[in-house]
């Protein structure tokens, strides 16, 4: 049986896309994973509120009303389409910047404070991993996926596999 502890679990993986370079992600906690979650829902939250709030909400409350099977059906297609992509959920930044240990590049991995505006325009400073900021897009789910896959291996097995796996528990 393998550590029960997440910071126990490290992987060296090179990559495929700029060979020779490597990453080694260490094992995100549960605790982790509930940060990436709550970011991703909080961002959701808050472009909702961006866009108009409560009236938006409202809006929609009343588009559902009028046409419910449409609803149910669109919904069920979001769902269907949520399962199919298992970063769907979880901020990337947020699973790197617990998930990524050291990799071969010449950038940092160190948190710096970085000033940005809220939504509301206020000045915060919060903390940031540059080099992770500026990743591409296709890197960046790359890196991402894989550090979600150490995490949650369920959540990229076929139910079959899914079940097999539990009997072993």
């Amino acid at each position: 049986m393998s550590s029960p502890f997440a910071s126990d679990t490290l992987v060296l993986l090179d990559l495929p896309f700029d060979p020779p370079h490597t990453v080694t992600f260490k094992k995100l906690s549960a605790k982790q994973l509930g940060k990436a979650s709550t970011a991703q829902s909080e961002e959701y939250y808050a472009a909702i509120k961006r866009v108009g709030g409560p009236k938006v909400a409202k809006e929609f409350q009343d588009m559902v009303a009028k046409d419910p099977e449409g609803t149910k059906a669109a919904v069920d297609e979001a769902k269907d389409e949520a399962a199919k992509n298992p970063l769907s959920g979880y901020d990337p930044y947020v699973l790197l910047y617990g998930a990524i240990k050291e990799w071969t590049y010449p950038h940092s991995l160190a948190l710096v404070p970085i000033l940005e505006k809220t939504g509301d325009g206020h000045d915060i400073t919060v903390m940031r991993i540059p080099a992770i900021d500026d990743l591409g897009e296709d890197e960046l789910k790359w890196f991402a996926t894989e550090a979600l896959r150490l995490a949650k291996p369920s959540l990229f097995q076929t139910k079959a596999e899914q079940e097999a796996a539990q009997k072993n528990v």
